[in-house]
C-alpha cells in the first residue's frame, strides 16, 4: 500500500419526460475477453482478441408493435434541426404518443423504446453504440467497420451497412453540420457535448468514411513539469493530497482533471459528470450526471456543491474557504492556497513553495516523516519528467509506488 427545447405545439398537457439514462460503468480490464456495459447497461460490450461486439436490448414482438407505432409518428412530429435539445424534444414527445395511444409500458419497455427511437431517428442506427461508448475513438467504414479503442487499439465489428443504412448516416451526418457532403468532406459534429471530426471520401458507386472522436487536451503530469505548468513540488504535494482522499478544487479551470486522475491509485472508483472522460484499464469509472454507490474520487466539472459523497477533483468558478483551491492561467498553477493561505507561487518565472504552515501537513502526524515524503515524490516525478515515458508506463510506475515506494524509488536510483 502507498504512503498515504419545448413541446407545447403536440399538446398543452404537462407531462413527466421520459429520461434515457446515459451513466456508463467501465471496469478495470485484466483480462480477454473483456465485458463491459454502457447506457446503463442498454449496451453491452464484449471484446475478444482482435474484434469488438455489440450486444443492444431485444424488442418482444408486443415492443416491436409499439416502437412502430411510435416511430411512424416521431417521423411525423420531430423536427431533426433542433439539435440543441433534440434529445429532450425527443424523450417528452414519446410520452406524449405513449398517452394519445394509450399504450401501457413498464419501464424496462420504455428505456428499450426510447433507446431505439433515439438510435434510429436522431443518432447514427447501427454505429450509434459506437459513439455512445466512452473508450472508442475512432471509427472506419469501408466496406465493413474497424474501430480504435481506447484499451485495446485496432479491433474489427460485425457491423454491415446497407447503401440505405450508409446513405441515412452520411445524411445525418450532413444534417447536424448543416453542410452538404461533397468530395473529400471534413465536416465537425457534436454529440451530447462531445465533439467529432467525419471524413467523407465519395467516389463513383461507392463511399467511405471515417468519425474522430476529438477529445480535451490531457497532458501527462510529466509534460506539464517538462513544460514548466507546473513545478514537480506541486505535483507531489497534489499527489499526497489524492491519496489522503482530500478535496482540490482548480479555479475557473478544467485542463487539470483528466491530469490529476493519472495519479489516482490503482483500483480506484471513479464518477465523472464529464462525458469526454476516457477511463483508463486501472479504475471502475462510472460516467454520468449523478453518483451511483460507494465511489471514491468524483472529478467534476463545474462544481456546484451537489456531490459530496466522494473525495473530489473539480473545477469551481469562486474559491471555497477551507479547501485545497488551485488557481490556473494559461495552464499553468500559478498558486496553492489551503484554507486561504498561500503555499505554492509561481512568480519572477520561478515556482516557490513553503508548507511550514500547511494544516494538511501539520495534520499527518509526524511532520519530518511527510516532509521526506514529499521531497522523495518530488524527486522521482522530476526524474519521470526527464524520461521519455509513455501514458501506460507513467500509470504503471504510479501504480507500482503506491504498492511498493521503496523498489521504484531504488529502481530510480533515489535510494
Amino acid at each position: 500500500m502507498g504512503f498515504l427545447k419545448s413541446i407545447s405545439l403536440l399538446t398543452k398537457r404537462e407531462l413527466t419526460p421520459i429520461q434515457l439514462n446515459r451513466i456508463s460503468l467501465i471496469p478495470e480490464f485484466k483480462f480477454l475477453p473483456a465485458e463491459y456495459t454502457i447506457l446503463n447497461k442498454n449496451i453491452k460490450i464484449i471484446i475478444t482478441e482482435n474484434e469488438y461486439l455489440i450486444e443492444e436490448p431485444e424488442l418482444s414482438s408486443e415492443e416491436k408493435n409499439i416502437y412502430h407505432l411510435i416511430e411512424d409518428s416521431l417521423i411525423e412530429i420531430i423536427d431533426l434541426k433542433e439539435n440543441t435539445t433534440i434529445e429532450e424534444y425527443l424523450e417528452k414527445a414519446i410520452r406524449i404518443i405513449i398517452s394519445e395511444l394509450n399504450l401501457t409500458l413498464n419501464e424496462i419497455s420504455l428505456q428499450k423504446i426510447l433507446y431505439y427511437s433515439y438510435r434510429n431517428i436522431i443518432g447514427l442506427r447501427k454505429i450509434q453504440p459506437l459513439i455512445e461508448d466512452p473508450l472508442v475513438t475512432k471509427i472506419y467504414f469501408n466496406n465493413g467497420i474497424i474501430i480504435e479503442h481506447k484499451i485495446f487499439k485496432v479491433l474489427k465489428t460485425k457491423i454491415i451497412l446497407s447503401t440505405e443504412e450508409l446513405y441515412f448516416i452520411l445524411r445525418k451526418i450532413s444534417l447536424k453540420t448543416n453542410k452538404d457532403i461533397i468530395e473529400n468532406s471534413k465536416l465537425i459534429f457534436t454529440e451530447k457535448n462531445i465533439e467529432y471530426s467525419a471524413v467523407i471520401t465519395k467516389e463513383i458507386g461507392d463511399s467511405k468514411f471515417s468519425i474522430k472522436k476529438i477529445t480535451p487536451k490531457i497532458s501527462l503530469p510529466t509534460v506539464l513539469i517538462k513544460n514548466r505548468k507546473c513545478s514537480p513540488e506541486i505535483l507531489a504535494f497534489l499527489w499526497l493530497l489524492i491519496e489522503d482522499h482530500n478535496n482540490i478544487f482548480f479555479l475557473n479551470d478544467q485542463t487539470y482533471l483528466h491530469t490529476m486522475s493519472y495519479l489516482l491509485p490503482p483500483h480506484a472508483k471513479i464518477f465523472t459528470n464529464i462525458n469526454s472522460y476516457i477511463p483508463n484499464r486501472y479504475t471502475t469509472t462510472n460516467i454520468g450526471s449523478q453518483p451511483k454507490g460507494d465511489e471514491d474520487f468524483g472529478i467534476i466539472q463545474n462544481y456546484k456543491s451537489q456531490y459530496i459523497q466522494s473525495t473530489l477533483i473539480a473545477s469551481i468558478e469562486k474559491p471555497i474557504s477551507d479547501t485545497i483551491t488551485c488557481e490556473i492561467k494559461d495552464e499553468k498553477i500559478i498558486t496553492i492556497t489551503e484554507a486561504g493561505h498561500e503555499l505554492f507561487k509561481y512568480t519572477n518565472e520561478k515556482f516557490l513553495f513553503n508548507l511550514e504552515d500547511s494544516i494538511f501537513i501539520k495534520s499527518k502526524g509526524n511532520k519530518t516523516i511527510l516532509i521526506e515524503e514529499f521531497k522523495l515524490r518530488t524527486k522521482l516525478l522530476f526524474y519521470l519528467s526527464k524520461a521519455d515515458i509513455t501514458e501506460e508506463n507513467f500509470l504503471k510506475i504510479i501504480y507500482a509506488y503506491y504498492e511498493n515506494p521503496v523498489k521504484v524509488l531504488k529502481k530510480a536510483r533515489i535510494i
